[in-house]
């Protein structure tokens, strides 16, 4: 048994006003969504583009949303101009320049209110929290793994 109270509550809060502030960043950019900044937050870093149903399938399980959710995030990615073929490789998807662009600006947004949120936090109790959230992700992960309920 647990000798503290589980953090449990805190950590969903957070990860909730987390994604609120992303949202209000995305709204004013051609991604818009967070599965779209996955999307292109996993292409941007595959330097050499990415088959199409891998990326689906990667966005999929960082969200853990089902695939055919993401394929569908995929296929908008392509038709608002962020995403592209590889020239010569029909299914390989790489940012398009407007893309790269866009995760640029949304990189250097995230970094400002990412500053503003850690401001005056001990570094070293941002090591121990990175730390404890890595651990609590591992183990959480494989409860999910074994199918754990």
């Amino acid at each position: 048994m647990l000798s503290v109270t589980p953090i449990s509550r805190e950590i969903g809060e957070t990860e909730n006003v987390l994604r609120a502030l992303l949202s209000e960043v995305l709204a004013n950019t051609p991604v818009r969504t967070y599965l779209a900044y996955l999307g292109m937050s996993i292409l941007t870093a595959a330097p050499a583009g990415m088959p199409r149903n891998q990326l689906a399938r990667q966005v999929a399980r960082s969200a853990r949303v089902p695939g055919e959710e993401t394929a569908v995030v995929v296929d908008n990615l392509e038709v608002t101009g962020l995403i592209v073929n590889l020239p010569g490789q029909s299914d390989v998807m790489i940012p398009s320049d407007r893309g790269a662009a866009a995760m640029q600006a949304i990189r250097s947004e995230v970094a400002k209110v990412s500053q503003r949120v850690y401001e005056g936090i001990p570094e070293d109790d941002l090591v121990i929290a990175k730390r404890t959230l890595a651990t609590i992700h591992e183990r959480a992960s494989a409860e999910v793994a074994r199918g754990a309920g």
